[in-house]
């Protein structure tokens, strides 16, 4: 599990889960970017009795490397996973989802994808289920006009401004001038200042953070 400031995962999302749902969180490591870290992860999972890991895919990458080179039975504790993908990265493949399910002896595997200002938790998707939708307590809209509370919401397939909310979201406003006369409508919908398109289903489809 990352834990550095720099990383919603490790600074917000595990600590809130942890609080919130009465979760053991264990400290696996400052952030698995070494073959190091990720060997003391897999060490530490059996004897800390790990259920559950979240990470990126650079995470799960140097895991899946080291993970053939211990008994099955390190993991006998782990039943799940959870990847955090930003907008602007390639979704991972459920053939690599497969991979890691069969490496780590996983029940399931969860993938969580948005923009940072939102955690990376927009919507998500199981390796058994396909995608989920929208993460609990999370809307999101596209609209034609991102700078007025009643603008229009686009007709599902267009490309338009993407509004979201929820209670982790924050807007990118770093260094976006632009931004802070319009961070948070009148119906709490935070500008991300990206374009997106949105389908029936509410799969979402990110384009890069417009700067102004």
């Amino acid at each position: 599990m990352p834990n550095h400031h720099t990383n919603p995962i490790g600074s917000v999302i595990a600590p809130y889960a942890s609080l919130t749902s009465g979760a053991v969180m264990v400290h696996l490591g400052d952030n698995m970017f070494t073959d190091e870290h990720a060997i003391d992860a897999i060490e530490k999972l059996c004897i800390e009795e790990v259920s559950g890991i979240l990470g990126t895919k650079g995470d799960f990458d140097l895991l899946l490397k080291h993970a053939s080179n211990f008994d099955e039975d390190q993991y006998e504790h782990l039943k799940w996973i959870s990847i955090f993908e930003s907008s602007g990265d390639q979704p991972v493949s459920d053939d690599y989802l497969n991979q890691l399910k069969k490496a780590l002896q996983l029940e399931e595997i969860f993938v969580f994808r948005g923009p940072i200002e939102a955690s990376y938790l927009v919507n998500y998707r199981t390796l058994s289920g396909g995608f989920m939708g929208n993460v609990p307590h999370v809307e999101a809209k596209v609209v034609g006009d991102r700078g007025t509370s009643d603008a229009k919401i686009l007709a599902a397939g267009s490309r338009g401004n993407l509004k979201i909310k929820g209670p982790h979201v924050s807007s990118n406003f770093y260094n976006n001038a632009g931004l802070l006369s319009e961070m948070v409508d009148g119906n709490g919908f935070v500008s991300t200042s990206r374009e997106a398109v949105m389908t029936q289903t509410g799969a979402i489809t990110y384009h890069a953070a417009q700067v102004y």
